[in-house]
């Protein structure tokens, strides 16, 4: 059964996701309203601070909806430190949230959501991977733009 994620930090970098879930499908550009994407722990791959979304009325986050196997959501877990709700090691934890589409749909999507921890800037090589795949994907330039221009660690 095939699974609707939404991606909004590196995994809009289409290397990586195919390198990450080569069974996956891009369903489109989508955005998630009153949530804003903010960085925070310690990515251990990335010198700095990694992706969550948190609830903000007065913002949005836009990614991507990837349709992805079970094979590759069980990959993804692991990149992820997805391990479940009950466990107090995982970084994420996976949440479904009503995503609109740009072309006008909507689908319920699972996204990672990170387990509270101190906010930090990215660097710039973790930046560059969701710059890149956002502009790839053709998200809004002016959230790309703000993305770019996002303090980084380096």
């Amino acid at each position: 059964m095939p699974f609707k994620y939404f991606a909004y930090g590196s995994n809009l970098d289409p290397e990586q996701m195919t390198r990450r879930c080569p069974g996956h499908r891009v369903i489109g550009a989508g955005f998630l309203p009153g949530h804003r994407l903010r960085f925070q722990g310690e990515g251990e791959d990335w010198g700095g601070a990694v992706a969550t979304i948190v609830a903000d009325p007065s913002d949005t986050v836009w990614g991507v909806v990837f349709e992805l196997t079970d094979e590759d959501l069980r990959v993804l877990d692991g990149y992820e430190g997805c391990r479940g709700d009950d466990d107090p090691t995982s970084l994420y934890v996976r949440r479904e949230f009503p995503v609109r589409l740009a072309d006008g749909g909507s689908v319920n999507a699972i996204a990672y959501v990170m387990r509270r921890r101190p906010e930090g800037n990215p660097s710039k090589r973790y930046l560059g991977a969701i710059t890149r795949g956002a502009r790839s994907h053709g998200l809004p330039t002016d959230y790309v733009d703000r993305l770019a221009a996002h303090p980084t660690a380096d």
